[in-house]
């Protein structure tokens, strides 16, 4: 438990740093492999099993593959790094697990609890563009085809309000691009209606995660595994 509150704290900074300057600070991820090392050479100290330390050197190996691979896919380096300290430090964490999927990835030396909480985070950000359409909906209806589906991942924003924050422009009414080039606001006014999206880092969907993944385990992919089966 001790390890899981370590863990949570240095999320929290994480997501400060990365919402405040874009970036996730190098001493987070590695302070938190530093602990988790220490903490399970201790465990296997005052048990005598090799099983702790053992848990927690593969969680780093096999996360280590896993954020390199995110990485591939375009998402920011220090979520990965993020990943790896999570390995070290949280490798095992008591999780309800209803799935193959969740059996297969109970294999003792397996770092089963981060990733759950990555595979978890990942279904939340396929919930976020529904609470984006569902927020629009609630407000107006769609004019056309393409405002419609552009309901999913915008919102309309008064220019002033959005141009100093951290939000993607994909243009105004009737002049909507989806690849937008965020360093073209300035062709807008002030008073311009814009349709934007916020840039929301991974490490936001990576902290809800982990702190439902005690409770829900491997629910998310269960579901998702019956409705397909």
């Amino acid at each position: 438990m001790i390890n899981y509150a370590f863990g949570l704290l240095c999320i929290l900074i994480a997501l400060y740093c990365d919402i405040k300057s874009r970036e996730i600070n190098e001493y987070i991820w590695i302070t938190m492999i530093i602990f988790g090392l220490m903490y399970h050479i201790y465990l296997t100290f005052v048990t005598g099993n090799l099983i702790y330390i053992t848990q927690s050197i593969l969680g780093i190996v096999i996360c280590f593959f896993l954020g390199y691979f995110m990485f591939l896919l375009g998402v920011g380096g220090g979520d990965g790094k993020l990943l790896i300290g999570l390995g070290a430090l949280v490798p095992k964490y008591n999780i309800p697990i209803s799935s193959p999927l969740g059996y297969l990835l109970s294999h003792p030396y397996l770092p089963t609890f981060p990733i759950f909480v990555l595979i978890n985070a990942i279904f939340l950000i396929i919930l976020i563009p529904i609470i984006v359409f569902l927020k629009n909906i609630s407000k107006y209806k769609p004019k056309n085809i393409k405002e419609f589906f552009m309901m999913f991942i915008a919102e309309k924003h008064k220019f002033s309000d959005i141009k100093d924050k951290n939000f993607v422009v994909l243009g105004k009414d009737g002049n909507i691009n989806i690849i937008k080039n965020v360093e073209k606001k300035e062709e807008y006014g002030d008073d311009d209606i814009v349709w934007a999206s916020p840039e929301i880092p991974f490490v936001v969907p990576i902290f809800f995660s982990y702190i439902l993944t005690p409770f829900i385990g491997d629910l998310i992919f269960k579901i998702i595994f019956n409705i397909l089966a």
